[in-house]
């Protein structure tokens, strides 16, 4: 049977019988079932809720203040009472500004996701659909953004010298504290950088290490850890039940054992680890821009453009992810952590490089040129800048091929 006669089936048991007959899909091995059991009237609250919505996942737009993103899909998740990893998003937003972005969680009423959005400090919630896919990183297309700058003493004259400036070259756009983080004693780089060689022991020192800037909670918290390496007795101190990677980590180290920081490592959810190898990959973009820039403003022989339908090739390829997490997260359990799954990428097709004679022939600008993140499966500028990547990578004893390696 299709999807669609599965929902049809379960559709109609629920009108016969409402909450007397539960039913559900299972799955075995290449087969699909329909079970159905009489409900148990002794412990209702565990039996599954009616769920009338036409689909399986809710998208939501959260707007927050003064919180980056895993911290306020913290907070929400405490709220909810589920895993912060039942939360999905498509991308990170700055904590200094006022932000909105799409989050998705599945088989929550929007209602309850109301009402813990309003016990969640500095954060708001609207915009409800249900929707067939789930939302993951990857699947954001783009940002928006508006700046205001304020208390300008500079004069007209220099003041419209820049907005010229900025219309006519651009500027380039550095990955910054977003990706590496406020810290200059441990920048978040660093942490991906272990982790990408394996060296696990160092990833969790690095993230526990204490730093300036600390409130005084978190403080004596990593300096209890780190004098004494005794986990359990550094969550002790964590009397004001504070939420966050550091906590998760230490919890995994106590659980698991003081030697263990494989297993201490996969209580820091997925995606935040996932964050600390992209903020690698951030850095050494932003070295290849900087040598990018002094080489000049006009396009060169081997640069990377995208193919006159890439763009369009782009949002399909998007569209195919999300058609295809449809089924794979059909049956999953509630409250389930998606896994995704890893796949060769699809953007190698979408850029090509210029030749020469196109270089010089002006039909394209700086503003077309592509640098892509390092990564195993990417397509290099075929240029000095390509062999740049594998020079960087290689000074930190890695290489394409070492990114590879899953961080699960």
């Amino acid at each position: 049977m299709s999807k669609e006669m599965r929902t049809r089936i379960h559709s109609g048991i629920r009108e016969l019988f409402d909450k007397a007959i539960i039913s559900n899909t299972i799955a075995r091995e290449d087969r699909k079932f329909i079970k159905c059991f009489r409900a148990n009237k002794a412990k209702p609250e565990k039996e599954r809720t009616r769920w009338l919505w036409p689909h399986q996942y809710i998208h939501f737009v959260l707007h927050k203040t003064n919180l980056d993103t895993m911290r306020a899909a913290s907070f929400l998740a405490q709220n909810l009472g589920v895993k912060v990893s039942c939360l999905t998003y498509a991308g990170t937003k700055d904590k200094r500004a006022l932000t909105s972005q799409m989050f998705c969680i599945k088989r929550r009423e929007p209602q309850k996701i109301l009402e813990a959005a309003r016990r969640t400090q500095n954060v708001m919630v609207g915009n409800f659909s249900s929707r067939p896919e789930v939302l993951k990183l990857g699947h954001l297309r783009g940002n928006r953004f508006r700046i205001v700058l304020r208390e300008i003493t500079a004069t007209e004259d220099n003041i419209r010298e820049s907005l010229e400036s900025f219309r006519e070259r651009g500027f380039i756009n550095y990955y910054g504290l977003q990706r590496f983080g406020n810290s200059a004693i441990v920048p978040t780089y660093l942490i991906g950088k272990a982790l990408l060689k394996g060296n696990w022991r160092e990833a969790c020192e690095l993230i526990l290490k204490p730093r300036p800037g600390d409130l005084p909670p978190m403080q004596r918290i990593r300096e209890c850890w780190w004098e004494t390496r005794d986990a359990q007795k550094a969550l002790d101190l964590n009397t004001g039940h504070i939420k966050c990677i550091e906590i998760d980590l230490l919890r995994g180290l106590a659980q698991q054992g003081p030697n263990n920081f494989v297993g201490a490592l996969e209580q820091v959810p997925r995606n935040t680890r996932l964050l600390y190898i992209h903020s690698y990959q951030s850095l050494i973009w932003n070295k290849i821009a900087s040598r990018r820039f002094k080489l000049g403003l006009q396009p060169l022989a081997g640069d990377l453009v995208f193919r006159e339908d890439g763009a369009e090739k782009l949002s399909e390829s998007l569209d195919e992810d999300l058609e295809a997490s449809e089924e794979k997260n059909d049956d999953q359990e509630e409250g389930q952590e998606v896994e995704e799954e890893v796949q060769e990428s699809k953007f190698k097709s979408m850029v090509r490089s210029l030749t020469e004679e196109e270089a010089k022939s002006g039909s394209w600008s700086i503003f077309d040129v592509v640098l892509p993140l390092p990564g195993h499966d990417i397509t290099y500028p075929d240029n000095e800048c390509g062999a740049w990547y594998q020079e960087l990578l290689a000074s930190d004893d890695l290489s394409s091929e070492k990114l590879k390696q899953k961080n699960k």
